[in-house]
């Protein structure tokens, strides 16, 4: 093998270890960063797509935000924080009016969760649904009692009439003019904020109007 050979295979051999060095410490590398930053950038656009897609159900949830304050502020009304009877009360003897019936009395039982818990000291458990028994007695009409319990489910504050009996009217008047005595059993609820306790309740006689006072 010559001399000049031997520089030319020596050349090559060199320039292939630079090659083999460049692939190493130069190439290689950068084809593995340009792969980390691939992933990193599809990562970076799911990212940005479940973005987008959390966005646009945030705007449509804000866009629906005044319906729902709405239906909740519906939902309070209908089902309050405490049993306020003597609010129901009123309207029970404002749907007895509306219906034709004389409404007489209403025997609440104390509100017990549905969960079936109670708090130490009888307190009820707050942000669950609690639920109380009234039975009313009202007098009318079979029509104007059935009528009287229609409304009921349909008032203001959610009730659901569990049951009913009807007997003879009492007084003899009543008894001339056809009357009958009803006994309705409903159900009020109520979601307590804070715990409230759970008294005994007792019968509650609706205060009759006034009459009118005639004029000189």
């Amino acid at each position: 093998m010559t001399e000049t050979r031997k520089w030319t295979l020596g050349a090559v051999a060199i320039v292939v270890l630079v090659m083999v060095a460049g692939w190493f410490l130069l190439i290689a590398p950068k084809r593995a960063e340009v792969a980390d930053l691939n992933t990193q950038t599809q990562a970076q656009e799911s990212q940005n797509s479940a973005a987008q897609t959390q966005l646009a159900v945030l705007k449509q949830e804000n866009k629906d935000l005044p319906q729902k304050q709405a239906e909740l502020a519906e939902l309070q009304t209908k089902i309050p924080e405490t049993a306020a009877l003597p609010t129901y009360v009123r309207e029970m003897q404002d749907i007895g009016r509306k219906s034709g019936v004389a409404f007489t009395s209403m025997t609440p039982t104390p509100p017990v969760p549905t969960g079936g818990v109670v708090l130490e000291g009888g307190a009820l458990p707050p942000d669950q649904l609690a639920a109380l028994n009234v039975d009313m007695v009202v007098t009318g009409s079979y029509f104007e009692i059935t009528k009287f319990m229609n409304e009921l489910e349909t008032g203001s504050r959610y009730t659901l009439v569990s049951g009913f009996s009807i007997d003879s009217a009492t007084s003899a008047e009543a008894g001339k003019k056809g009357e009958l005595t009803g006994t309705v059993s409903a159900r009020i609820y109520l979601v307590p904020a804070t715990p409230e306790v759970v008294d005994s309740a007792t019968a509650v006689t609706p205060t009759p109007a006034p009459s009118p006072t005639a004029t000189p």
